[in-house]
C-alpha cells in the first residue's frame, strides 16, 4: 500500500475532560495519529498565523479540525471564519463539535462554511460512535489537499 503519513487532527477545545475523551477515542486503533490540542482562541489564532506564514513546525496540513465554539476567550466561530475566508486555508476540513444546539450557532457555522456540526454526545457510548464515524469518513476515506502557499498567491494575483 506504500508509505502513508499518519493522520493529523487539530482539536480546539477548552475543556480538558472533553479533550481527553476525544484523544482516547481518536487514538483507539490508531496510535500513530497525531493530535494537536489548542485550548483557546489565542492559541488557535497563533497556530493559524503560523500556518499562514508557513512555519515549518505548524505547516503540516491537518486532515481534520474539531472545533468547539464555546471557548473561554471568544467564539470559536471566529476561528472557522478565519480559516474559510482565507484562500490558503479554506480547503481545511472543520467540524464544529460543541454542546450548543442553539439554531443561530448551527446557522452561523454553516454560513461560515463548516464542513459539519455535531452535538457533543452526553454518554461515552454515543461519543464513541460519533468519533468512530468521524474517523471512518474524514481520516480513512476523505482526501485532503496539502496547503500550497505559492498556488494561492498566484490565484490571488490573477
Amino acid at each position: 500500500m506504500g508509505s502513508i503519513k499518519a493522520s493529523y487532527v487539530v482539536v480546539i477545545e477548552d475543556n480538558p475532560h472533553h479533550f481527553e475523551i476525544l484523544k482516547r477515542l481518536l487514538l483507539r486503533n490508531d496510535p500513530e495519529l497525531e493530535i494537536l490540542w489548542l485550548k483557546n482562541l489565542a492559541e488557535s489564532n497563533q497556530w493559524l498565523e503560523n500556518l499562514l506564514q508557513n512555519d515549518t513546525k505548524s505547516s503540516r496540513t491537518p486532515n481534520l479540525i474539531l472545533l468547539d465554539i464555546g471557548l473561554p476567550d471568544g467564539n470559536g466561530l471566529n476561528v472557522l471564519h478565519k480559516i474559510k475566508s482565507s484562500p490558503y486555508l479554506r480547503c481545511l476540513i472543520v467540524i464544529v463539535m460543541t454542546s450548543s444546539l442553539h439554531p443561530m450557532d448551527v446557522q452561523n457555522a454553516y454560513e461560515s462554511y463548516a464542513n459539519g456540526y455535531i452535538l457533543k454526545p452526553g454518554r461515552l457510548e454515543d461519543y464513541q460512535q460519533v468519533v468512530q464515524a468521524l474517523k471512518k469518513y474524514w481520516l480513512e476515506h476523505n482526501q485532503i489537499i496539502p496547503l500550497d502557499p505559492q498556488t494561492d498567491e498566484k490565484e490571488a494575483t490573477n
